[in-house]
């Protein structure tokens, strides 16, 4: 079942509101192999603020001791550092770097980044850093073609290119501005409302990438068919899970969470499904929904699946509420 743990009034929803399009928990990177994907998983993680060194001090220290402070500092910080200087930016895109970013991000209290793309200028992104209570400008002018962002985990973004003729599809980090490209699995686009995820498993350094979406059966029933496309990083191949009816289609809403895909079907009342991403596998999720909910999105906050939902009547939201999913649900 889900608890309800929190609600707020209408004052706070712009707060909420900055997850409703992507959420940049932890970080990651992409590059040219496997090793270079995964060793900058830590780059927009937040850092405690870096104390003022004057900057003459700099000047005087030696390249090896620079390459063991950059990555202590705070996220604002490196991204000004790359601007100092070619062996700066360098030196922050490098393997060097990561794997020291890696080891002090082990050592220091990290929070998540929140992303949101402006409308008209999806080439930028802005990330707030709640703890630092600053807005970080990201470019993604690196990538080949202006894309969206559709799927993150642990720094990595999964971005769609705009153009319908271009079948490949980007991981990037957009602090280390690497990125590889991958090849778009078959039939991607004739299903209903597509959904992405994406998992990073830190032990192996790969990720998996899901795509699903739902196919109508046929114009005499109400039924769909569910279906999911699921890449993995080792193998550097798709593989397509059994079909799985339901009742509904699948929405955009969704959250990984512990290997899991939950995603929302139907309308009010609605009802959330799961899929493994492990074993290729759908189930339903056996947990009440509280009522009656204007609004609904999922996101996962430290390995807990979270639920926010607007609550009012006549579609009219009056207030934010908040629930986490329990084991029971399950």
């Amino acid at each position: 079942m889900f608890t309800y743990i929190e609600y707020t009034g209408m004052d706070t929803i712009s707060t909420v509101n900055l997850e409703r399009d992507v959420a940049l928990s932890g970080s990651g990177s992409c590059g040219k192999n496997e090793d270079e994907i995964y060793d900058g998983d830590m780059m927009l993680r937040h850092r405690k603020r870096a104390v003022e060194i004057d900057e003459h001090v700099w000047r005087l220290l030696p390249d090896h001791l620079i390459e063991r402070i950059l990555p202590w500092l705070p996220v604002p910080s490196i991204l000004r550092a790359q601007l100092v200087c070619k062996s700066w930016n360098s030196l922050i895109s490098s393997k060097i770097f990561s794997n020291l970013y890696s080891e002090a991000c082990n050592s220091l209290k990290q929070e998540p980044l929140f992303l949101v793309f402006p409308k008209n200028n999806e080439k930028v992104g802005l990330a707030y850093d709640p703890l630092e209570n600053k807005w970080l400008s990201l470019s993604f002018s690196f990538l080949p073609t202006e894309s969206r962002a559709v799927a993150t985990a642990e720094g990595l973004i999964c971005m769609i290119p705009k153009a319908n003729y271009n079948n490949t599809l980007y991981i990037c980090n957009p602090i280390s501005k690497l990125w590889r490209e991958l090849p778009r699995p078959p039939g991607l686009f004739k299903f209903f409302y597509l959904v992405a995820g994406l998992l990073v498993e830190k032990n192996t350094r790969s990720f998996k990438l899901v795509f699903s979406g739902s196919e109508l059966v046929s114009g005499e029933t109400d039924q769909f068919v569910l279906t999911a496309e699921v890449y993995d990083s080792k193998t550097h191949t798709w593989m397509r899970s059994r079909s799985f009816l339901v009742e509904a289609p699948v929405h955009p809403w969704k959250a990984v969470s512990h290997g899991v895909l939950y995603c929302v079907i139907g309308q009010a009342p609605w009802k959330i499904i799961g899929f493994d991403i492990h074993c290729l596998s759908w189930f339903r999720i056996r947990a009440s929904m509280p009522a009656p909910l204007t609004s609904l999105k999922l996101m996962d906050h430290k390995g807990r699946l979270i639920m926010i939902g607007g609550i009012g009547d006549s579609e009219i939201t009056m207030e934010i509420g908040m629930w986490e999913l329990n084991e029971v649900g399950t």
